[in-house]
């Protein structure tokens, strides 16, 4: 077949401008009286091979001249086409032909995110990438992030991996009328996300103390040994048990690669986008935009993604660090992760990206300060991991003083809103230490969670 395809080339090469043009016409090639012969004979060979789907006929305009052209040449497109489709005349795999394509090519479906890197598009799959021609991404308007699920081929003797056919986009069928993520309308995040239950050990605290929502711009602040491994570890089994309709996406950038193991173990339905600690700082960058990008995607298809992205202050130092084109100032680097950071919204439209982002209470990046002071001043949701933590205390313990959410009073009741009021103040006193409220919090949903704190501040008052 690939001799097949070199000499079906020679034949239109060997056409005259005019004919070309025609046969393009016949074969589906879209505008083909204003291209010029190369770009003619690639779109032609595109359709042929099933790198490309022809465009259906346009009957408006004026007619065509003469309809003059090699019907010998359209007849073996034609069938070249069908070759690459798998189909016969009578709808059956053609037998010979799968018993040469067998011997020269070897063909597998991958699914990935789509990524773009120096104006050539792949599709990570986590196992090997996969060439994306422009003309898939420019017909089916394909977006970085997009979830692809794809038909490669590999011919005998290539290294390399090129998608023929893309199955799928986001789980549906190609080439769809949707929006873009710049066009939705930001609003305040008013659905109530409940991360307490069974799931969490200290979900119904966050719930009483800072409400998470849809939408929501979550920073949590943690100090080494704090246990915010597992708090992260709660929260998406909270969100994967409590909401299981919402898109949950995990980006654990310059992780140990057992904590990653260990996550997709007890998150097999969740998308993870991870690198390791043995990378580099390019990795760290492309992995970090390519899982915000997913979520983007997600709420253009009018779907709720979270995404947990554990590693904040180390993509910081990888933005520093980055050499060539992911080599950024220190003020660029402050505005990279802003940006990040920034895509998390609730939207009129229905759809939401809420981001809960794990930054360390310390980094030895300079620039990092910055980027802190701008993550506090843009986020709407705070969780605070205290230090130290008491020996044989359960962790992760939130600071009840120190995490709170804006609009708190849109997602809890008057009754929940003063049993909170009265345990900070309590807390504040020293009356009551965080790691005493917390350590009720276990296994308990935010109802008895409060019941829990009541008899607490009573206790305390008793004291």
């Amino acid at each position: 077949m690939k001799q097949t395809i070199e000499k079906l080339r020679k034949k239109l090469n060997a056409c005259g401008i005019h004919g070309l043009r025609q046969l393009g016409r016949a074969v589906g090639v879209s505008q083909p009286t204003v291209k010029k012969k190369d770009a003619l004979i690639d779109d032609i060979m595109a359709i042929a091979t099933g790198m490309a789907q022809p465009v259906e006929f346009n009957h408006r305009g004026a007619p065509p001249k003469s309809e003059e052209f090699n019907k010998q040449l359209l007849s073996e497109i034609e069938e070249c086409r069908r070759y690459h489709a798998g189909i016969a005349e009578d709808g059956h795999a053609p037998v010979e032909m799968a018993a040469e394509s067998a011997a020269k090519e070897e063909s597998r479906q991958f699914v990935g995110l789509l990524d773009s890197r120096k104006g050539y598009w792949f599709v990570r799959s986590g196992e090997v990438d996969v060439f994306v021609g422009s003309s898939f991404v420019s017909e089916l308007d394909l977006r970085p992030g997009d979830l692809v699920a794809c038909t490669a081929v590999r011919t005998s003797g290539d290294a390399g991996w090129s998608a023929s056919v893309v199955t799928s986009v986001n789980g549906g069928t190609p080439r769809r009328a949707r929006a873009r993520f710049a066009d939705l309308t930001a609003c305040y995040p008013v659905r109530p996300m409940l991360l307490g239950g069974e799931g969490s050990a200290v979900g119904a605290a966050i719930d009483l103390f800072a409400p998470a929502a849809f939408g929501r711009r979550a920073l949590i602040v943690s100090h080494g040994g704090a246990g915010k491994s597992a708090l992260i570890r709660d929260i998406a089994l909270s969100v994967a048990k409590n909401h299981p309709e919402a898109v949950l996406i995990l980006a654990l950038i310059d992780e140990r690669p057992e904590e990653l193991n260990a996550l997709r173990a007890a998150l097999p339905g969740a998308l993870m986008v991870c690198t390791s600690f043995d990378e580099d700082a390019s990795a760290h960058i492309r992995a970090a935009k390519l899982a915000v990008e997913h979520a983007e995607r997600m709420a253009e298809e009018g779907r709720d993604a979270v995404l947990v992205f554990d590693g904040f202050s180390r993509l910081t130092r990888a933005f520093a660090e980055a050499d060539g084109d992911d080599e950024l100032t220190d003020p660029e680097v402050v505005m990279a992760a802003k940006r990040l950071f920034g895509a998390a919204r609730n939207t009129e439209e229905g759809a939401s990206v809420t981001i809960f982002a794990v930054i360390d209470d310390y980094c030895p990046v300079d620039v990092f300060f910055s980027m802190r002071c701008e993550l506090i001043d843009m986020c709407d949701m705070r969780i605070e991991l205290p230090f130290p933590v008491s020996p044989g205390r359960r962790k992760p313990v939130i600071d009840v003083s120190g995490s709170y959410a804006m609009g708190e009073e849109n997602l809890l009741s008057a009754e929940q809103l003063a049993v909170a009021s009265r345990v900070r103040e309590r807390v504040d006193e020293c009356s009551l230490g965080s790691v005493r409220v917390a350590a009720c919090a276990a296994s308990a949903d935010l109802n008895g969670f409060v019941d829990a704190c009541k008899r607490l501040v009573d206790e305390s008052s008793d004291d």
